[in-house]
């Protein structure tokens, strides 16, 4: 009698599942298990899943979230064993494998794009909401790759509101999602071209990678992104931009994003290559003339979508540092600016010519920062990253002039007066901690308000004061300290630092 049942259980099993690969091309499938005879004849992986006609977002059973849908390989994501058959194919698998991601993680994508666009878009404005959501929720069809692969790196980049790092299992869930997305990431690269969507991820994926102390694997995920965007060619909006009428000229919608895009890539190759191990690297990305347009703020970058607004938005230059109108992302890139002229100085030869060099983009950099910190005038702003960049690239030029004429006076040369660039790092320590006392002390309602490049500036700080650049007495540099190592543990929380 049991051996009676077995084929009517068979059936049941076969009838609930279908395979990915003939579900695509909207053949029928004989459920033969493990492999159906489509995919036996032509050598491809045979991958099922549950069908719930209508609901592609329906909940997996324990088996699926394990790895059931796609061969699990030990240390790598479940992907990288599917094989992909074609574009088709290629659209289904990926997004069937970034919902499997997502709902692992116990969240929403509704819930992942409203907290990436409130919090993390004011510090990379580079992704238009309105083109986005319509293209991922395009009726009755399978967003593209490079789109679902964009949507998983912004789960990945999004803090979680529900810190959860405590728990060894929420550290590791966390890496999985890390090490899926590279993997689909590196995958997708040699089987699509290159589109703006494809190389945010990318970008993302860096930032990620920057954040959680990897500057140097960041930095070459964001040189591989730049590439991408040279292939695609969004760098030429710079150009073209160049040889048109600079009076009243306004920016077209639609060059808003890939122009953000391309001038993001710009602005954390060199955020990045201030805290690399190797620091005589090639740039990929070039810095614009100062006749370019700047990049365009979060609130204006969804004019690009006819439905919302066709309005050309107005365009400011780089080289205009003490212009009213230029919001948090623009000083970013005129601050930038200034860092890519400071990492090349610090390549001259010639140490007197090294030294001058320095001391002149000095008095440009405290000029731009009083400027911006006047814009900012101590409110949770976009305004952050620029304040953040150029203490930051404050801190590294003096240290830079500080070595180098201690290293001439140790070896008999001319004796150089450091004093002020010792204040000037002094200064740098005091700014840092205001920042870190007033977030610390700002009410919980206002949200992620740390952008990603401010970890380093603690770091930095913490360094300066360890080597006794700051001028307190034992109690009050304690203190100090201890608010400094607070505003680590507080930004480690927000973008999900175990």
């Amino acid at each position: 009698m049991v051996g009676g049942r077995q084929p009517d259980m068979a059936a049941d099993k076969r009838q609930i599942l279908v395979c990915i690969n003939c579900r695509s091309r909207k053949k029928k499938c004989d459920k033969t298990l493990p492999s159906c005879g489509y995919c036996v004849r032509k050598r491809l992986q045979c991958a099922y899943s549950r069908h719930t006609a209508g609901r592609q977002d329906a909940p997996l059973s324990r088996t699926e979230r394990n790895g059931g849908i796609v061969p699990h390989q030990t240390g790598l994501s479940p992907f990288w064993g599917t094989v992909l058959s074609g574009p088709g194919n290629l659209e289904i698998s990926v997004h069937a494998e970034v919902n499997r991601l997502i709902r692992s993680t116990g969240q929403f994508v509704d819930d992942i794009t409203a907290r990436y666009f409130k919090d993390v878009h004011m510090f990379l404005p580079v992704i238009a909401r309105s083109r986005f959501h319509n293209s991922l929720l395009t009726l009755g069809a399978t967003p593209s790759a490079d789109l679902s692969i964009l949507l998983l790196c912004m789960c990945l980049i999004t803090p979680d509101p529900e810190p959860r790092n405590s728990s060894p299992t929420s550290k590791t869930s966390q890496n999985t999602l890390y090490l899926s997305a590279r993997s689909i990431f590196a995958q997708l690269q040699a089987m699509i071209s290159p589109s703006v969507s494809f190389i945010q991820a990318g970008l993302l994926l860096g930032v990620y990678e920057y954040v959680h102390g990897q500057s140097d694997r960041g930095l070459a995920t964001i040189s591989n992104a730049a590439r991408m965007a040279y292939a695609a060619r969004i760098h030429t909006l710079n150009v073209s931009s160049r040889h048109e009428e600079q009076a009243s000229h306004s920016l077209q919608p639609e060059e808003a994003e890939p122009l953000n895009t391309w001038w993001a890539l710009i602005i954390w190759e060199r955020t990045m290559m201030l805290e690399v191990t190797t620091k005589d690297q090639p740039f990929i990305t070039s810095v614009p003339p100062e006749n370019t347009a700047l990049p365009t703020e979060p609130n204006s970058i969804d004019q690009g979508i006819p439905v919302f607004s066709s309005t050309p938005v107005p365009k400011i230059l780089v080289s205009t540092p003490h212009e009213v109108h230029v919001g948090g992302f623009g000083r970013l890139a005129q601050a930038i600016m200034l860092v890519d002229q400071i990492l090349k100085a610090f390549s001259i030869c010639d140490v007197d010519a090294r030294l001058s060099t320095l001391h002149n983009l000095n008095t440009s950099l405290q000029s731009f920062l009083e400027v911006v910190v006047k814009q900012h005038s101590g409110k949770p702003s976009s305004y952050c990253s620029a304040v953040v960049i150029a203490i930051r690239s404050l801190f590294s030029l003096h240290g830079h002039i500080i070595q180098l004429t201690s290293a001439e006076t140790a070896e008999g040369g001319r004796h150089a007066d450091n004093t002020d660039s010792f204040a000037a790092i002094r200064t740098g320590i005091t700014m840092t901690l205001d920042i870190a006392e007033w977030h610390e002390s700002r009410p919980p309602h206002m949200g992620l308000m740390l952008p990603p490049n401010y970890v380093y500036l603690l770091r930095a700080t913490l360094s300066h004061m360890e080597h006794g650049s700051l001028s307190e007495d034992g109690n009050r540099a304690q203190d100090s300290r201890k608010c400094l190592e607070r505003s680590l543990a507080q930004f480690g929380r927000l973008w999900g630092i175990a």
